[in-house]
């Protein structure tokens, strides 16, 4: 009786060590993955930030932005900086639709994330457009001040104030409201001309603003540098 209450007392304990045995190896196992998936999240993450720090950041604005002013350009009255901010982050101004939804940069932004194979704790990105700016009589640069931070567990990727420049968008495919035309790459310099007298004597010279002038209401105007289409005949130059 004794000998069969000690072999089975003994079996129990053996199985109880087995399972202990078990169960520690299986959770240090765990242990070993749960760090090995961190490491490898981790390692994601950076060439993610370091990617959408030096690309997808451009990309979003300039695609975004680029959208907005062709749309916006086409409204009955001249826009500011903060009316195309606006459009450019959901497509929407007031009750009006301006831009494809896809194309703002809410969507592509959160199109960026889905390069990923994981969700982020937290993941933010804004910005606000500083100046924009006339180059040429054709290309326009739009100066940003953008904000972003990402997170897992206690890693943080944040960046503020970060200057972002979106150079030579050109102005094809935007309104002329002056014209009554959407401008095409067939377009050429409308710069200040001379003006003459009676006689024909030149008394001076006839300033033509850019074009930022004639679709936004808080752009520094600037000279010299606007657009017409090919058939307004040339008044020679100034």
């Amino acid at each position: 009786m004794k000998k069969a209450m000690f072999f089975s007392l003994s079996t129990i304990f053996l199985i109880v060590l087995i399972f202990l045995i078990f169960k520690s190896k299986s959770e240090i196992l765990g242990i070993d993955r749960d760090f090995y998936i961190s490491r490898a999240q981790l390692k994601t993450m950076d060439h993610f930030v370091r990617d959408f720090d030096g690309y997808y950041i451009e990309q979003i604005l300039k695609t975004s932005s680029k959208q907005a002013l062709v749309s916006r350009t086409k409204g009955p009255i001249k826009f500011t900086k903060a009316n195309l901010a606006d459009v450019m982050k959901d497509g929407i101004e007031g009750m009006t639709t301006y831009i494809d939804p896809v194309k703002t940069t809410d969507s592509l932004f959160s199109q960026s994330l889905k390069t990923l194979t994981f969700a982020p704790s937290a993941a933010e990105f804004d910005y606000t457009l500083e100046e924009i700016r006339q180059l040429t009589y054709n290309t326009i640069q739009l100066d940003f001040k953008v904000n972003y931070k990402f997170e897992i567990a206690d890693n943080k990727w944040e960046q503020k104030d970060k200057l972002v420049q979106i150079k030579e968008i050109p102005v094809y495919s935007m309104w002329h409201p002056e014209f009554g035309a959407v401008i095409d790459e067939s377009w050429v310099l409308f710069p200040n001309y001379p003006l003459y007298d009676a006689e024909g004597n030149k008394i001076g010279c006839e300033e033509v603003y850019c074009y930022l002038h004639d679709v936004m209401s808080d752009t520094e105007p600037c000279s010299s540098m606007n657009i017409k289409p090919p058939w307004i005949a040339s008044l020679g130059t100034c």
